[in-house]
């Protein structure tokens, strides 16, 4: 009798340890999928957000370029009128304060769409904060900067070209730098977004694709480099 009794404890032990340790390695297994569904949805929504800022980016660096363009070759169109002995139209010099003033809101709203998406994904593109940060400072500075220019533009134009009246060379040496001041924050603001679009492509996707994009190496000090921290 008792053989009998410690054979079918012994098989109901075995039985229970057998089922224990299924129920352990099911219950590991169960995490480890958990563990994967989440990093697979963490990585599909790095690369879904990092998409869908470099869109962004990509479209705020089309707006200013055009800006960029515009003020590059604003002076010497009107050095090149003043130059030759026919009249010479010039569109650029259509109310040039309003164009300016329009490239820059088309410009600016870009920049924002991007800042408000920035901001709805901070989660996800919480070391980016500090690249961001330093992007808003730019764009406060521009904001600031685009006012005086604007006025200065809208004074030079109804004053003078409007009225038919020549820029003096004085005044159109002033013109050429205050335009190329106010350029090169523009430009600046470009390398900031050129910046962004690098960091971002190299956080989220360098690794899929097993490339790292180089970054901006200024060859003057001066000029600022964004890096993610």
């Amino acid at each position: 009798m008792w053989p009998s009794i410690i054979g079918w404890s012994l098989s109901t032990l075995i039985a229970i340890t057998g089922w224990w340790i299924a129920i352990t390695n099911l219950n590991k297994q169960h995490r480890r999928n958990l563990e994967l569904d989440k990093q697979k949805f963490v990585r599909e929504m790095q690369i879904k957000t990092a998409d869908e800022a470099i869109s962004l980016l990509s479209k705020s660096r089309e707006k200013l370029g055009e800006l960029n363009l515009y003020l590059l070759l604003l002076p010497g169109d009107l050095r090149t009128k003043y130059a030759t002995n026919f009249e010479i139209h010039s569109s650029r010099w259509e109310k040039p304060n309003e164009q300016v003033l329009k490239l820059w809101e088309n410009s600016s709203k870009s920049i924002l769409e991007f800042t408000y998406f920035f901001e709805s994904r901070e989660v996800v593109l919480n070391r980016f904060v500090g690249m961001k940060d330093i992007y808003l400072e730019q764009l406060s500075e521009l904001r600031e900067i685009i006012g005086s220019y604007s006025e200065y533009l809208s004074l030079t134009y109804y004053s003078k070209y409007f009225n038919g009246i020549m820029l003096s060379e004085e005044e159109l040496v002033e013109l050429e730098n205050r335009t190329k001041e106010f350029n090169e924050h523009v430009f600046t603001f470009l390398s900031y977004v050129h910046d962004f679009i690098i960091e971002l492509q190299n956080a989220f996707l360098s690794e899929t694709f097993g490339y790292s994009i180089p970054v901006r190496q200024p060859t003057d000090p001066k000029y600022k480099v964004l890096k993610a921290k």
